[in-house]
Formats: C-alpha cells, structure tokens, sequence
C-alpha cells in the first residue's frame, strides 16, 4: 500500500515550535522526527538532556524537563505552539499504581496546568490506548500488570477535555517495532473494548502528524489500529490523510452547570440535546449572584450543580448569546452523586460580581430549578 500523503488543507502556522513529551524514545521520538523532515521546528523534553542526546540526534531541540515536576515544565512549554504529548511507563514493563499516576495521570495535569500558565493557544495531542472505556479480559490483565495504567489514562482524557485547551486524543492500537505504510490504517470512534489489533509505532507516527493540522481532528477523540488484512480502512484505495480524518467528529462535552442552565428543558427550548445529566458538586467554591451567577473561591464552600454533556457546537452557540459571552470555560473537579470525582468544565465569569451585588428575581428563578432538579434543601434556602 502506499503512504498517505499529508496534502489537502492549509497550514498556516507552520513555522510554530512543536514541543514533544515522550520525544526521547519509542512513538514520541518518530514522531518528533517525522515533524523535523517536514520543516517543523521541535523541541523535545528530556530529563536528562545530555543522556538523550544520542538517541534522539543533534538535529532536535533538548530543553530539560520532568513531568512529574510542574515547575520544571516552564521552560519548555513557554513559547511552543502545539504540544504532544505520548509520555508514559515504559511499554512491556510492569509499574507500580503510584508510579503511573505520577507519570500518565498527574503528568498530563502538570502539563495542562502549566500551557494555561503560559497562554497556550495551539493543540494537545495526546496518545493513550484502545480500551480505555470498556472492561475486558485484556484491560484487566493490563492493568494488573501495569498498575491500573488504563483507569488512569481514561482520568487524563477528562482532564484534558476539561481544560479548555484545544486537544485531539489518538487511541492506539497494540504497538509494534515494524516499518509503517504497509498496512491500511483504520480510524474510528465509538466504545471498542482493547483486544489484539496492532499498529506500527510508525504509522501511529505519521497519524499525529496529520492530526496535528487537521481541523476535523480539533476536539475529537478516536482510535487508530491496522485495518484487517484485504479491509479498505477508510477511504478506498490509498487514502489521503485528509479523507482518513474527515469523518472524524468532535467529542460531546461535560460541563458542571450552577444557574439556570441545569435546567434541561430550557436548553432544550434553545435547540439544545443536553445528555447524560448528574447530580454534582464542587468543593471550594460558591455561588454570588449580581446581575449574573458566577462562583468565588471559597476554601470552605460547595457549590452545587447538574453535569450534562452537550456537543461543543451547541456550547459555542449557547455563550455567544447576548450577555453570556463574558463567561469562559475553566476546568474543575466535580464530585458526582456516586462519589467519583471527575473532571469537567464549567463557565465562569472572568470578574465576579461584587459582595455586595444582588438580584433577588434571578436568586428567586435559581431556587425553583435547584428544587426541581433536586439540588440539597439546604444548599437550595442559602441561595440569595
């Protein structure tokens, strides 16, 4: 088969700084190299530079750095214009849990922080495996064996998706040391328990560098495994990377809502689909009313809400409404009624009303949704 070609779109920040984590060996060194023969300037993060220099070659940028260190990220971060991300335990070796959080949970989390920190406004790509949101016998040998590697993979996904940052999560197939472009490469989305569908780490290679510029893969999460022996994969016959991608849509969003929007049926009145709702809360917050809701630090506060999930579309539509556009979206840790905490987005204002602000007929509409949503009867009468 022949190899894709990376044509088909306009790429109009190509002179951007790439900066890859996981760059120093396995799929983030491929990739860092496949980057650097195009003409993209790359920057990879080494914790130990000096020691990497071998491996990856004099042609890449080394900036020191660990992500297990948040303050040690700064340097690398600062200035990049897109990042990647393909950091983990290594492949094939067992790992203890609190090792893997620190590395494929805690590191993801630093990372984010950090691209927030510096204005980051490019995307971040991140490779995980297949699997993740479905139990099988594999999953659950792997994670046995790997220190709960998935279950904690799955959390960096959501914290990703929470952060605001524009993003594109590659799910790969099991990954194997063999040339890429000779098999078909299949795309899809959906719940696929993890199973023995392999992929080379070359042509997970060649697949971030065209999710990297690709507009359809802004937002989307998907999987990318060989395509069966004698299977088209998607497009027929040697598909561009631009028809491999294109069917690709954006994931649906959950956000933690506290006003008016909990209610359902009044998104639905706005041409809304809101799905999956829950009863949630959120510790070190609360809410102030003035002539808009909005929520404060509060270290010994809970504010409370409803998590829905909607398409990104209807949540740009929805805050380019009049008024609304002052919110913006920020991540927090929302504490579901089954008492798993996730991460999820919420829309804040940027400036807080005043203490002193009040708007008693707004307060007044906030207590019958809360009531009628099933918010706590306490929480519900400090509302004012």
């Amino acid at each position: 088969m022949s190899r894709p070609e990376h044509g088909g779109w306009a790429i109009s920040d190509r002179d951007r700084r790439i900066l890859v984590i996981g760059g120093t060996r396995g799929t983030g060194l491929l990739i860092a190299r496949r980057l650097a023969a195009q003409g993209r300037t790359v920057r990879v993060l080494a914790r130990d530079p000096a020691r990497a220099r071998p491996r990856v070659g004099n042609d890449l940028e080394l900036v020191q750095g660990d992500i297990t260190c948040r303050e040690s990220l700064l340097p690398a971060i600062r200035g990049v214009g897109h990042i990647i991300f393909t950091a983990g335990c290594r492949s094939g070796r067992p790992a203890r849990e609190r090792t893997i959080r620190a590395t494929e949970y805690e590191g993801v989390i630093h990372t984010l922080d950090v691209a927030r920190q510096e204005g980051f406004s490019g995307r971040f790509l991140y490779m995980t495996a297949t699997g993740v949101l479905t139990p099988s016998l594999m999953a659950t040998l792997l994670n046995a064996f790997k220190g709960n590697t998935l279950r904690w993979r799955l959390r960096a996904e959501e914290e990703i998706r929470a952060s605001g940052i524009e993003y594109s999560v590659i799910r790969a197939g099991v990954l194997v040391n063999r040339p890429g472009g000779r098999r078909r490469i299949e795309v899809t989305q959906g719940v696929t328990p993890m199973s023995p569908r392999f992929i080379a780490r070359a042509d997970v290679a060649e697949v971030f560098v065209a999710a990297l510029d690709h507009p359809r893969a802004a937002g989307a999460s998907f999987d990318v495994v060989w395509a069966a022996r004698g299977g088209e994969g998607i497009g027929g016959g040697p598909p561009s990377w631009r028809e491999l991608l294109m069917p690709l849509q954006a994931d649906r969003c959950r956000v933690f809502f506290y006003g008016l929007f909990m209610d359902q049926d009044l998104l639905r009145a706005k041409g809304l689909a809101p799905r999956d709702a829950e009863l949630a809360s959120v510790e070190g917050l609360e809410l102030r009313i003035g002539q808009r809701a909005a929520l404060v630090p509060a270290p010994r506060s809970r504010v409370h809400g409803v998590v829905l999930s909607l398409r990104r579309e209807e949540l740009t539509s929805l805050y380019a409404e009049p008024g609304l556009s002052l919110y913006v979206p920020e991540p927090v840790r929302a504490r579901l009624a089954t008492g798993d905490i996730r991460a999820v987005q919420c829309y804040n204002l940027r400036e807080a009303p005043a203490p002193t602000d009040r708007n008693p007929e707004y307060a007044l509409k906030l207590r019958a949704v809360a009531e009628r949503v099933g918010l706590p009867a306490e929480y519900i009468a400090s509302i004012r």
